[in-house]
């Protein structure tokens, strides 16, 4: 399977994280509407419970990937770093090198290149050192993370639909989430077997991002141009892998450290209005960053669901694992 890294710049704030298996639903829709609903059977979900022809990561901060997720390194393990980041070893700097570990604790992404370094003997306390890095400065003092935050709260207020005006009793206050993704950059990684140049790739994102991602699209949510399409040659050997999309397990993937996460799917494109227009089946996931010990390369691990809604027999969910492979340390075996 051949894997591209998709560009992406958003000219909009969006209203839905881009996670895998939404950025699935959205390309599917694409493709249907681009070559017709036969078409899309027959490429993209034909033998897509056994073997599927397109996998999405979810979308990351440029040139960043997911944090893995590792245990947390031990007192004896961080206490030396103190003197590998502070020539001054006082009480002063010891406060400040916690403050920046604190915030090293709370940064949910690895620098591509920093993760390059880190995927040959992976471990918490090297985790930590890199993470570490991106908070202090060579001169001791600490800066704020490398990634300005990716979610804003939106305040709303519930409007009475009879007089037009803000309920007088609280007014229904209350607040949104949304992804502060305006001229921002974020990778997608495409991965499929289908006979795709990255020009075939260009033009399904490029109506994606005029159609506009995820909810509230019809407000002018969610609108971004593609910026940048080349192919890429993820590290493919190693004896675990680390998750770059959202996933259920299969049972090879029986050794490891994850965080889990609810998906309530929605449907969308023409799905989205009439009687069929209620939630997919809610599904439990496994978040990107989710590390297992595997015995043998595979292009994807992971299993699909079967259909995700009670009624329509041919809604897909992708529930895939996007692998980037890298050694654990010997002190993880």
């Amino acid at each position: 399977m051949k894997t591209f890294k998709v560009r992406i710049c958003f000219e909009t704030h969006a209203a839905t994280p881009l996670h895998s298996d939404t950025l699935f639903g959205h390309l599917c829709w694409m493709y249907r509407y681009m070559h017709g609903e036969e078409s899309l059977h027959r490429e993209l979900l034909r033998d897509y419970d056994q073997a599927p022809s397109l996998i999405l990561s979810d979308g990351f901060p440029a040139g960043f990937l997911p944090r893995p997720c590792l245990p947390p390194a031990s007192d004896q393990e961080i206490s030396p770093l103190f003197g590998e980041f502070f020539s001054v070893r006082d009480r002063i700097h010891f406060l400040e090198f916690l403050a920046a570990f604190k915030k090293a604790a709370k940064i949910p992404w690895v620098h591509a290149q920093a993760m390059e370094e880190l995927r040959t003997n992976l471990s918490p306390r090297g985790l930590v050192r890199v993470l570490l890095a991106s908070e202090i400065k060579t001169t001791g003092k600490t800066r704020p993370g490398m990634i300005d935050a990716d979610h804003m709260l939106i305040p709303h207020n519930t409007i009475n639909r009879l007089t037009d005006t803000v309920e007088k009793d609280g007014g229904g206050f209350f607040h949104s989430q949304e992804v502060a993704a305006r001229n921002k950059l974020y990778d997608i990684y495409v991965k499929t077997k289908l006979d795709w140049e990255a020009e075939t790739i260009r033009e399904i994102f490029s109506l994606l991002g005029k159609w506009g991602y995820g909810k509230d699209r019809s407000t002018g949510k969610g609108q971004f141009i593609v910026k940048s399409i080349s192919e890429e040659h993820l590290p493919g050997e190693g004896n675990a892998v680390m998750a770059l999309s959202h996933f259920v397990p299969d049972g090879s993937l029986s050794k490891g450290y994850y965080e889990l996460y609810t998906k309530y799917g929605k449907l969308g494109g023409h799905y989205s209005q009439g009687n069929v227009a209620f939630p997919k089946t809610p599904l439990l996931l496994l978040k990107p960053g989710a590390i297992f010990k595997v015995s043998e390369k595979r292009e994807f691990y992971g299993q699909s669901l079967g259909p995700v809604h009670p009624e329509l027999e041919d809604v897909r969910q992708q529930t895939y694992l996007f692998p980037y492979f890298l050694k654990m340390g010997d002190s993880e075996k």
